[in-house]
């Protein structure tokens, strides 16, 4: 009974030590175990799990605030640091995200200092400003500034597909706060690129004869700094450059806009008006004149009857007095009627004669900084068919096998071109895709029948498609010639749609 006691008593006193200073034993392989805090190191079976540390260090304007670094520690295992804590943030003060370490963070052996940055916050710094002043110029100047923020931001880079184009106004009485300076295009779309003073940013914009395009995230593009450049990707080559606005526009706080016109084509010159926020500084072309062009570049537009299309393969960006070839492109039911060119802004336009295509090409040669537009214009191809029968009165069974040839001669311009056909008695050919106009049809027949003379028949509008049988009948059945007997004619039937 005692050492029953006793017993329980030794295992009392075992428990209270337990709880008090821990429990410490030794594993098989003689590791030690121990089990005190569920935040320390601890050693399971030879098993280490391991713990990193990483300091966060605060800035508030650039200077360090030792008072306000934390210490923490991550397992090895997940040392991913997905957020860190800003409540020590001072009242009129945002995260400065460029000079901050970015988040996650993953802490190493030596990569172990998250910094984060407190910059203050621009909005309330620029009504304290104006607070200040209380002028009305200092509030119109801080409501300015503060529309400037509102902007999204400049989406570089942006691509072209197209020569980037330079732009220039041409109208004297445009202010020089707000130009348009670059234009190119990109999967169908065009865009510009507009220098604009004062932190005001765009409102709209109207280019052309196309609708007014008005201010949105989609659209509209504004740099949020004065400094931050516009970098343009030429997509083909894959090589990118960056331009600065200062370079074209040499005012105080100029900044780039970016909107996006949508598919339309590009045209030089042109007419374009901008609405500037906080009024003033508007680009407002004179009764609808144009008053921006293209410099140094050679144009090219294909006109398929109303159809007006841009041509940004060969259209290009081209020094003074370099020449440059281009070349119509051809497409089904049309053809090339004319060539139209202008150089400059108010110049006439050229009719080019098509005998100066030299291979399919036009040549030229840049003159000064005046820009060349080429226009190809395309008719509508109007085309109808001839089917012609041939038939042998009184066909004797030699006679089946007796082949005439047929000769069709083109119409008008065409006259040159001619269609051939081979028919046996009882056949027919069909000549399809012929153009609007007046053939000439003439017969080579076989010996002992008579030469046919010529006949016409006229395509059209009206007849599109057009039939004949020519008939005809041996003059001679032996070695004598029966002029009796000729039987050679032409019979017309017309199938109007």
């Amino acid at each position: 009974m005692k050492q029953y006691v006793r017993n329980i008593l030794s295992a009392l006193l075992v428990l209270i030590l337990v709880m008090g200073v821990g429990f410490h034993s030794f594993s098989s392989n003689g590791e030690s175990i121990e089990l005190e805090n569920a935040e320390e190191s601890i050693e399971v079976m030879g098993v280490e799990y391991e713990e990193l540390s990483y300091i966060v260090k605060y800035f508030k304007d650039g200077i360090e605030q030792p008072k306000w670094q934390k210490d923490g520690e991550v397992s090895k295992d997940n040392p991913r640091i997905e957020k860190v804590e800003h409540d020590n943030m001072p009242e009129g003060y945002i995260l400065d995200e460029k000079k901050s370490t970015a988040l996650p963070f993953e802490v190493g052996e030596e990569n172990n200092i998250i910094e984060v940055h407190y910059m203050r916050d621009p909005e309330v710094e620029i009504m304290d400003k104006a607070e200040k002043q209380s002028t009305p110029a200092a509030i119109s100047e801080v409501e300015d500034e503060v529309a400037a923020m509102a902007a999204n931001g400049l989406q570089n880079p942006y691509y072209r597909d197209s020569e980037l184009f330079e732009l220039e106004m041409i109208d004297d009485s445009t202010n020089n706060h707000t130009k348009a300076i670059f234009a190119w295009l990109y999967e169908g779309d065009l865009y510009l690129a507009i220098g604009s003073m004062h932190n005001k940013p765009l409102q709209s914009v109207k280019y052309g004869n196309n609708p007014i395009i008005n201010n949105n995230p989609s659209s509209f593009h504004r740099a949020n700094e004065k400094e931050d450049p516009l970098c343009i990707t030429d997509s083909k080559m894959e090589t990118s450059q960056n331009y600065y606005v200062s370079t074209y526009i040499n005012k105080e706080k100029p900044r780039w806009n970016v909107v996006n016109l949508g598919n339309v084509d590009l045209i030089s010159p042109f007419s374009l008006g901008v609405e500037v926020g906080g009024g003033g500084h508007d680009i407002i072309p004179k009764d609808g004149e144009d008053n921006v062009e293209i410099q140094n570049s050679v144009l090219v537009y294909h006109r398929y009857g109303d159809e007006l299309i841009f041509d940004h393969k060969q259209s290009k960006f081209i020094e003074k007095g370099v020449s440059y070839s281009v070349s119509p492109v051809n497409k089904k039911d049309y053809e090339l009627v004319d060539i139209e060119r202008k150089t400059g802004d108010h110049s006439e336009i050229e009719k080019v004669p098509l005998g100066n295509l030299m291979d399919n090409m036009l040549s030229g040669t840049l003159v000064d900084k005046k820009t060349v537009s080429i226009t190809f214009i395309y008719g509508k191809v109007q085309r109808g068919e001839l089917t012609i029968t041939k038939d042998v009165a009184n066909c004797r069974p030699q006679d089946k096998e007796k082949e005439f040839h047929i000769f069709i001669r083109g119409a008008d311009k065409l006259e040159g071109k001619v269609y051939t056909v081979s028919l046996k008695h009882g056949k027919s050919a069909t000549i399809t895709d012929l153009e609007y106009g007046t053939y000439t049809i003439k017969e080579l027949v076989p010996m002992n029948f008579q030469k046919t003379p010529a006949e016409t028949i006229t395509i059209s509008e009206e007849n599109q498609e057009q039939s004949m049988t020519i008939i005809n009948k041996r003059v001679n059945y032996g070695w004598f010639s029966d002029s009796v007997d000729r039987i050679n004619k032409f019979t017309m039937a017309t199938n109007s749609k």
